[in-house]
């Protein structure tokens, strides 16, 4: 862009011009225009890339002369680029969906939303056919009301001008209508699992209960095999009785007879009994508790 100071110059200084505005200048140069009459004008130039953004954007250009004058000239960027275009449902932006799902009844509002410089040409399009809209401000409004298996497939919005061409499409998936069921699955659901709830419970209920005994069991083993630890045990010695010499028959002749003994069927068998304490054995079952030892030894005959 060029900014000139106004009118023809004769003998003044060279006045600064200055650029003012929301612009990126890659480029800036100054010069002079002599003509003929020796009258002069006063240029700069500059060079930016403009942006979508800075469309409609003020841009100024002030030439201040040295006995303090000030010039300022307004111009208003027209940037021009191809068109952009968001797709909404209900408010929500939903650019990155590429399929939305519907079942029977359901109602739906797309809009087309597009951006560009000049104005575009919006179109809805259901698969190659137009689907005709509410058109304001360059976005356009598409509605389906009581969807049925007829309306489910490809929508695409398709925005034109003198820079470009742009499309969006989405993919509507019919689901076909609601289930009536639903509820009575769900219930069934909830159902079959309190039911594992339960069983789950009182299996876990039998297996403490059933620990809990086995450890009273082993408790009582152990409180009755200390009760046994200091039992004594005894065993029986038998002996025969002395035999006096006068109790001593004697043979034909008057001879004893040492190795026979005669005892009279009255007579008494004498035993002595010795008490020890024996090594306690832990009973492992119930027949070792209630077993009793004894050792019954016969003593030589004195």
């Amino acid at each position: 862009m060029t900014c000139t100071s106004p009118g023809r110059c004769r003998n003044i200084a060279q006045p600064r011009i200055s650029w003012e505005g929301a612009m990126n200048v890659t480029r800036r140069m100054h010069y002079i225009f002599t003509y003929g009459d020796g009258t002069r004008t006063f240029h700069s130039n500059i060079t930016f890339t403009p942006r979508k953004s800075q469309n409609n954007a003020p841009l100024f250009c002030r030439v201040t002369f040295d006995q303090g004058m000030s010039t300022v000239e307004r111009q208003t960027l027209n940037v021009e680029y191809s068109p952009s275009i968001i797709i909404t449902t209900e408010g929500v932006d939903i650019n990155d969906t590429i399929s939305l799902i519907v079942e029977d009844g359901d109602s739906v509002t797309f809009r087309c939303i597009v951006d560009s410089n000049p104005n575009a040409s919006v179109t809805w399009y259901k698969e190659d056919m137009v689907v005709h809209g509410n058109i304001s401000n360059q976005t356009v409004t598409i509605q389906l009301i009581n969807i049925t298996k007829s309306d489910a497939g490809r929508y695409q919005c398709s925005a034109m001008n003198e820079h470009g061409v742009t499309n969006r499409s989405i993919q509507i998936i019919y689901r076909g209508a609601k289930s009536q069921n639903s509820p009575v699955i769900a219930g069934a659901v909830s159902g079959v699992i309190l039911l594992l709830l339960i069983i789950l419970i009182g299996v876990l209920l039998y297996l403490f209960f059933r620990k809990k005994r086995k450890q009273n069991a082993d408790e009582n083993l152990k409180n009755t095999s200390a009760n046994h630890t200091n039992d004594t045990y005894s065993y029986a010695e038998f002996t025969k009785p002395d035999v006096s010499p006068t109790e001593k028959t004697l043979q034909k002749g008057g001879s004893e007879v040492d190795d026979s003994i005669y005892v009279n069927s009255g007579d008494v068998q004498y035993s002595s009994v010795k008490f020890s304490k024996l090594k306690h054995k832990i009973p492992q079952n119930q027949e070792d508790i209630e077993m009793e030892y004894a050792e019954i030894k016969k003593a030589p005959p004195k």
